[in-house]
């Protein structure tokens, strides 16, 4: 058995799409390149971050006020549901936008960008259906943000929430409307990954030998098919239910059907964003090592084995069980092939690398995912009863499914920049992203777990909502520095162009 590099793209390709990066915006915005598209797509996604992370820092920092039932009538975050500035209000929109308009685009965009480069294509298998998603995307979050500007209140109704009740008001259209065009795109954007997959590997390449993170978006991509289809029926359902009867929601089963359709939280792929931020890890390690991953395609297994058990997610009765103390048999069991891969990455790591800001990433997902586990058998131990204290259960989805997922999309931007636009980012700045993501990451969920934990909600936990602050404002910045930095790689030299090729070795016979 040989080790050979994956094909590379060609020469003149990367030079027809990287030789424009400074051409004029409508080159741009008329594009169907899949890096420009990628590139965009991810763009857009990290803006809608920015704001998405700095609402759940300032509302994390007042989450005592809330419990404590001491929140003022009027002011910035007061108590008024109607308010402009309500908790409630911010706290909702913060909550729905950083799983759905932030998380799961950047992997999208991620895979856009880098799918085909690795599995040695040059192109997408729909290169138009992604503009259309990329747009999509856009029109998705103009909705969003309408949803909860308009003057009429808060949409009635969200994605995380209890099961809606009539009748609907602007804001519920608009934010039922604005979660349809995102289920659309997020469901195009998945059908083109796994096509392109599937069909435009390089001569030779067989399925499995692709890269790692290729092979998690092929299996992400795959979920995302099943799953999302279902969240538009039941998306549909319910706003059918708020504007013609109101009465579904006391109809005997149908928190069970709210639950396993539209609820974010009870759906396989809102922890397949965890498969995603793996596949970055075990993609930076193995270009980093210089070699696969240890163990051959055990690895590929784990990861397989991990998608499978994310559909557990729909047969558990209880649609938080992913981040309560005592989950269902089938969702905890998603720990074993997560802390299995962690374990592969580590040996591979251990036989030799090569220094990079990058690996900082790795680290970080790890920790992350090691504390969400840590936090578990802690909560348990404790006795903390998640159902009469909901903020725990807040701080511990943050931890999973936002702030790991988002160190894993930030490293995989860092890596992949080459790919995307034939530049490679700056490595100082990379390091400082990821120290600011893993450290937000760690005040965040530590800040809230520490007002989950006070034995009196009605005591003060300052310290703990000022770190929960602290941790959103340092998520903040790492997003704003990738942005930065990825303005600066594509802003560089036209000389400075970098060859762009599959930077992952796979196995061939000999």
């Amino acid at each position: 058995m040989t080790l050979t590099a994956a094909p590379h793209t060609s020469v003149a390709i990367d030079k027809a799409a990287f030789g424009d990066l400074a051409a004029t915006p409508e080159t741009w915005l008329t594009t169907t390149d899949h890096r420009k598209v990628g590139g965009l797509l991810a763009s857009a996604a990290l803006l809608v971050g920015v704001a998405a992370i700095v609402l759940t820092g300032l509302v994390a920092m007042r989450l005592d006020a809330a419990v404590r039932g001491t929140l003022a009538s009027s002011g910035l975050l007061n108590s008024s549901a109607e308010g402009g500035w309500s908790f409630l209000r911010l706290w909702n929109a913060a909550e729905n936008a950083l799983p759905l308009f932030v998380i799961a685009p950047l992997f999208l965009a991620l895979a856009t960008m880098a799918v085909p480069g690795l599995i040695g294509s040059n192109r997408l298998a729909f290169p138009r259906l992604q503009a259309f998603v990329l747009w999509g995307y856009v029109t998705a979050v103009a909705l969003y943000i309408a949803a909860f500007t308009v003057v009429d209140g808060p949409p009635l109704w969200s994605a995380s929430g209890a099961a809606p009740a009539g009748p609907a008001n602007h804001a519920t259209d608009l934010f039922a409307a604005s979660l349809g065009v995102v289920g659309v795109i997020l469901f195009a954007g998945a059908v083109n990954i796994l096509a392109t997959v599937l069909t435009q590997r390089a001569p030779g390449l067989r399925l499995d030998d692709i890269a790692p993170f290729a092979w998690a978006a092929m299996l992400s991509s795959a979920i995302t098919v099943i799953s999302m289809p279902v969240m538009i029926g039941g998306l549909l359902m319910s706003s059918l239910n708020v504007h013609v009867t109101g009465n579904l929601n006391s109809a005997p089963g149908f928190d069970w059907v709210w639950q396993h359709t539209v609820f974010l939280f009870g759906r396989p792929d809102a922890l397949i964003v965890v498969l995603g931020a793996l596949g970055v890890a075990a993609q930076i390690v193995t270009n980093r090592a210089g070699r696969p991953l240890i163990g051959g395609i055990a690895s590929k297994v784990l990861m397989a084995l991990f998608a499978a058990l994310s559909l557990g997610v729909w047969a558990t009765s209880n649609t938080a069980a992913m981040v309560q103390p005592t989950p269902n048999f089938l969702v905890g069991a998603l720990a074993v092939p997560a802390g299995l891969l962690a374990l592969v990455m580590l040996g591979t790591l251990a036989q030799g690398l090569k220094p990079n800001a990058s690996l900082l990433f790795v680290v970080g997902v790890i920790i992350l995912l090691a504390l969400g586990a840590a936090n578990v058998i802690a909560a348990a131990a404790r006795g903390v009863e998640t159902d009469l204290n909901p903020i725990w259960t807040i701080g511990q989805t943050l931890l999973l499914l936002v702030a790991a997922p988002l160190v894993g999309a930030l490293g995989g931007l860092h890596e992949f920049a080459p790919l995307a636009w034939g530049r490679k980012a700056m490595e100082p700045i990379a390091g400082l992203v990821g120290l600011a993501a893993i450290g937000g990451g760690v005040f965040l969920a530590a800040g809230i777990a520490g007002i989950a934990y006070k034995s009196n909600l009605a005591d003060k936990a300052t310290v703990a909502a000022v770190a929960a602050g602290i941790g959103g404002l340092l998520l903040a910045g790492a997003v704003a520095l990738t942005i930065l930095n990825l303005l600066g790689s594509v802003a560089g030299k036209k000389g400075e162009l970098v060859e762009v090729s599959s930077p992952a070795l796979v196995e061939g016979e000999a």
